[in-house]
């Protein structure tokens, strides 16, 4: 999808406090809770009640709609945080794309979508993204990697196209917003700025500019399978691939020894050069 006239570009991932702030209004939590959707926001993605919330997707749509349009910016964690950053900085939201990445589960796509009508209400462009949702610890590597591969190739592309980019650290789950913080380091977002939805002040995270060690990167980036005695002799010796796998950065699977999958792609990110 190509927005022309873009000067500004955000990344925001989108959690579920959107559902969450619904479900506490006294009013629209009732309607919730009589659609049998209690605690929507506190779903894992493997709940059963997820498929059934596909299927009523446009009436959770509709209820989320009446709630935003009562409380406007201040109806999630997506939308406090960007209203806070476009006034402290006088951004128009003709000049502004929001990238909004949820998971591929039925209650993140919905909150992406209500807080996507809205902004595109307000003049904002919007672009609606999805990652691989981690579902349990098998998937983990695999929902990271995802993560890892759009939206940094997101900021990358973006800061080559001479956009400023920022990142909205305050909504989505804990894991993925903490790696989305260090990988948008890595690859020099301009911003990244955060907001507790219970104060009225928005926080930039420092800019820190973080990095690999190169011994590492090298070593990690050709190092394929192994046994254990080919990686004790690439690493100079057991207690180095002990303490390899004990930071996970490599992984033993049977008798062999590979780095993870998430890695290759954070130092991917660490070795290509900041614009």
């Amino acid at each position: 999808m190509v927005f022309e006239l873009v000067k500004f570009v955000h990344i925001i991932p989108v959690g579920t406090s959107l559902l969450g702030n619904a479900s506490r209004d006294p009013h629209i939590g009732e309607i919730i809770e009589s659609m049998g959707f209690e605690d929507w926001d506190r779903w894992s993605p493997s709940d059963e009640r997820q498929d059934r919330l596909c299927e009523k997707r446009e009436d959770a749509l509709g209820i989320l709609r009446i709630f935003i349009s009562g409380r406007g910016y201040d109806a999630s964690a997506e939308l406090t945080p960007l209203n806070l950053f476009m006034k402290a900085h006088a951004h128009s939201p003709r000049d502004t794309l929001v990238i909004l990445y949820s998971t591929d589960t039925c209650n993140s796509t919905i909150a992406r979508d209500a807080v996507a009508e809205f902004l595109e209400k307000e003049g904002f462009k919007v672009d609606r993204r999805q990652f691989h949702g981690i579902k349990d610890v098998e998937e983990f590597d695999e929902g990271l990697k995802d993560l890892l591969d759009k939206i940094v190739s997101e900021i990358i592309r973006h800061k080559r196209e001479g956009k400023k980019v920022f990142v909205n650290a305050s909504p989505g789950f804990k894991s993925e917003t903490t790696f989305l913080v260090i990988a948008s380091l890595m690859a020099c977002a301009d911003k990244i700025y955060y907001s507790h939805e219970s104060f009225r002040k928005i926080v930039y995270l420092p800019g820190i500019p973080l990095t690999i060690r190169r011994e590492v990167a090298d070593i990690l980036m050709n190092l394929e399978e192994m046994s254990q005695s080919e990686i004790e002799e690439r690493l100079g010796g057991p207690e180095f691939v002990r303490d390899y796998e004990l930071r996970g950065l490599i992984e033993r699977r049977g008798t062999l020894y590979k780095p993870r999958e998430w890695i290759r792609n954070i130092l991917n990110i660490a070795m290509s050069q900041c614009i």
